[in-house]
């Protein structure tokens, strides 16, 4: 594909169809753009590139898993203008501490994570994440992807569980307040689940309670967050009709029971949804486990604890530190 983009003709079209996407980041799905006429265009000048057959390339394209096709930093996305200095790159791991990337003349370029947002604009292709459709001011009127207006802190009332209808929110617990610690690596902006479950029943060994299982939901939200380090002020429902989240239960036949939050970064690749971005639990029932809403609250991977040992326990245990992942606040609506 880098090699294919020495073409100016090429680079506008792919930058066109990034342009004109209104999902998350201006994705678009790789095997979707393959089968437009300038996706056709772009991987046949691609095999010619790589002295490929027809059949062999084929093949190789029908063996790709489901893949994102963007530019994952802000900053490209409203500079880049088809110029011939970009780089184009592969990964199935967003905390890579380096990516391997190749320009037009097929030369590879290290980029290290530390070194941050990249000197020249980067293409990057990995595993599908979930996506949903971003503001139609958004979409750019002159020849960058994305426009000059950025998504400020404060999210539209709704977005990602919403609001009720007419006389104002619906009851229930809402996120109102999120700040990320940890971005999303070379995958750009943060999508978010937030998963609240009530969980009921004395601990199956200790430190672990009786896991909930779908039964026991109270609520699913998910919402984008594009730019790490940012204090979000916002409005997602995450658990609709519950007013006190101290008699929340399961299925309210054992003691002691409560209100636990999940909240988790909705990687592609190996790991799917479970990849463990952070998470803290919010029990209810007597000290300490009181449930708490209407305070910012912070929360560490692994068990929710700031503890610097090994996450998890045998045989998910790793070596792994707990991490502070992110500050977020609910109230009841």
């Amino acid at each position: 594909m880098a090699l294919s983009l020495a073409s100016q003709e090429k680079r506008t079209a792919l930058r066109k169809a990034l342009r004109d996407s209104r999902i998350t980041d201006h994705k678009v799905l790789f095997a979707n753009f393959a089968r437009t006429p300038d996706g056709e265009a772009l991987l046949r000048s691609a095999r010619q590139s790589m002295n490929e057959s027809e059949s062999s390339w084929t093949e190789s394209l029908a063996s790709v898993p489901a893949m994102d096709l963007y530019v994952p930093f802000e900053a490209h996305r409203k500079s880049w203008l088809a110029t011939d200095d970009v780089l184009v790159a592969a990964s199935f791991d967003p905390d890579a501490e380096q990516l391997e990337a190749f320009d037009v003349t097929g030369k590879m370029h290290v980029l290290r994570r530390s070194d941050g947002t990249p000197s020249r604009p980067l293409v990057i292709m990995h595993p599908s994440e979930p996506t949903r459709t971003i503001p139609a001011e958004m979409l750019s009127s002159n020849g960058t992807i994305e426009g000059d207006r950025m998504i400020m802190a404060g999210l539209e009332e709704g977005e990602g569980g919403g609001g009720g209808g007419g006389g104002g929110p619906a009851p229930g617990v809402y996120l109102t307040y999120f700040y990320s610690y940890r971005d999303d690596g070379w995958w750009g902006a943060l999508e978010m689940s937030f998963r609240s479950w009530g969980w009921e029943g004395l601990p199956i060994f200790v430190g672990y309670w009786q896991y909930p299982t779908p039964f026991c939901s109270k609520g699913i939200a998910v919402q984008d967050f594009p730019h790490p380090r940012t204090a979000y002020t916002t409005l997602t429902l995450v658990s609709p009709g519950i007013s006190n989240v101290l008699f929340v239960g399961c299925n309210y036949t054992s003691s002691p029971r409560g209100y636990e939050l999940e909240v988790k970064e909705m990687d592609g690749g190996a790991n799917g949804d479970n990849d463990d971005f952070g998470r803290r639990f919010f029990f209810g029932g007597a000290n300490p486990f009181g449930a708490t809403v209407g305070a910012i609250q912070q929360y560490w991977s692994c068990d929710g604890r700031p503890v610097n040992t090994a996450c998890g326990v045998y045989p998910y245990a790793t070596l792994d530190p707990a991490q502070l992942s992110v500050d977020l606040k609910l109230e009841y609506r």
